[in-house]
């Protein structure tokens, strides 16, 4: 019974895979003979559009019952090629793509932006590339995730005559560094010309004051503030996640300076090891960040972590010298425990209190013994939305009963 029901439910599912390819295939025969036919000499654009929608009519009706989104997407290619936007507007909101096809809603809107910036529609434009960027982020094999769609949302923002927000998407887009500050400058003016001040860029420039001199809290919410007013403001991401290090706000530090490292398009090596290092004064130990801090110069590490007032740390070494650390405290301690023969003298001390505690645990009953653990941490989702998991593994300090008192804190 179970192998029959199993066997059921493979054939479906094959099934519903072939189906699909054999589909699309169909589709796509339809779109290129399209193509074929307006590339041709004095080709008649609207003939070959009428035959084009025809066949994918056609390609279609076998698969009808299934719903698929496929079909109104190449029709709305056809529409868009013929110039008959709206119909090709109406193909596109016509049909939504199933709740994991992020793919397929990225490719859709897109297209949708590219129709209705045609149309001089610049504010829904701007809509649908914004759907378009939450699509292509939520796809989890994207493995660092970038703002795709930044360039043309500040064109589309320029042309409304928003420079604001045209300098908030600028230097998120990927493009040199002279063509971003040369458009920053014009935007800039424009702004001056309307007496319009950039909020968040004034409220940056607090925040780097009171930094500088040394009102940290308050600096600290100035870069706050500017998020809120413009949460794509990679500088401020930056400088804060740098001033949560001084300020000991690890968690708060990892994350920001990760949404620079990952997601801002703002990446250079200082970053990478901040964000590393932010990430493991947090807690979340990975033996991998050491292949990283041995390939940093260890001048400048050392500089670093002293600007953090984190130096001397054990956490933040590379693995070999935090392995011969270790070894160095344990072969201190095997000499030590083997010198020490002559048996202790003995002195009476009133039952009450205690006079000696455990020179190892300092009377704690304690000591930390670095551990080789593996763990499991998220890694993303897969294309149904599941959560995957990977394996890490590393060394880990860990409190222990002290062998030398057996936990008592008192000599022995």
């Amino acid at each position: 019974m179970k192998k029959a029901v199993l066997l059921i439910l493979f054939y479906s599912v094959t099934q519903t895979v072939f189906c699909q390819g054999t589909y699309i295939v169909a589709l796509e025969k339809a779109y290129n003979e399209f193509k074929n036919d307006i590339a041709k000499e004095n080709a008649d654009v609207k003939e070959a559009g009428k035959k084009a929608i025809k066949n994918l009519n056609k390609a279609d009706k076998p698969y009808k019952k299934h719903g698929w989104c496929n079909t109104s997407y190449y029709k709305a290619l056809v529409y868009e090629r013929v110039g008959e936007y709206d119909e090709a507007l109406n193909e596109l909101d016509g049909c939504a793509p199933g709740p994991y096809r992020h793919d397929e809603r990225e490719e859709r809107n897109v297209l949708k932006a590219q129709v209705l910036v045609i149309q001089n529609k610049f504010a829904p434009a701007i809509e649908a590339y914004q759907i378009a960027q939450i699509a292509y982020d939520m796809q989890s094999h994207k493995f660092i995730s970038m703002y795709r769609y930044a360039g043309e949302l500040e064109k589309l923002y320029a042309n409304m005559n928003d420079y604001e927000n045209a300098l908030k998407y600028n230097y998120l887009k990927d493009s040199s560094y002279g063509i971003k500050k040369t458009l920053s400058d014009f935007y800039h003016k424009k702004l001056a010309e309307k007496n319009i001040p950039v909020k968040w860029e004034a409220l940056f420039n607090e925040a780097q004051e009171n930094d500088k001199a040394g009102n940290r809290t308050t600096a600290y919410e100035k870069y706050t503030e500017a998020l809120k007013l413009n949460d794509l403001y990679a500088d401020a991401y930056y400088y804060r996640g740098i001033l949560g290090l001084k300020m000991g706000k690890y968690a708060q530090a990892s994350k920001d300076l990760n949404k620079c490292f990952s997601q801002l398009n703002y990446q250079f090596p200082r970053l990478n090891f901040l964000a590393y290092i932010a990430l493991e004064a947090e807690g979340n130990f990975n033996e991998s960040y050491y292949s990283f801090y041995d390939r940093y110069p260890a001048s400048d590490r050392t500089n670093l972590l002293r600007e953090f007032g984190i130096t001397g740390s054990p956490k933040f070494v590379s693995k070999a010298e935090r392995d011969r650390e270790i070894a160095r405290q344990q072969k201190a301690w095997d000499e030590k425990k083997s010198t020490n023969t002559a048996p202790p003298p003995v002195v009476t001390q009133p039952k009450t209190e205690t006079v000696c505690s455990c020179e190892r645990c300092n009377g704690s009953g304690k000591i930390s013994v670095s551990t080789f653990k593996t763990w499991e941490i998220t890694n993303g989702t897969d294309s149904y939305g599941n959560v995957k998991k990977i394996k890490q593994s590393g060394y880990v300090y860990e409190d222990q009963t002290c062998t030398r008192c057996l936990g008592s804190g008192k000599c022995k």
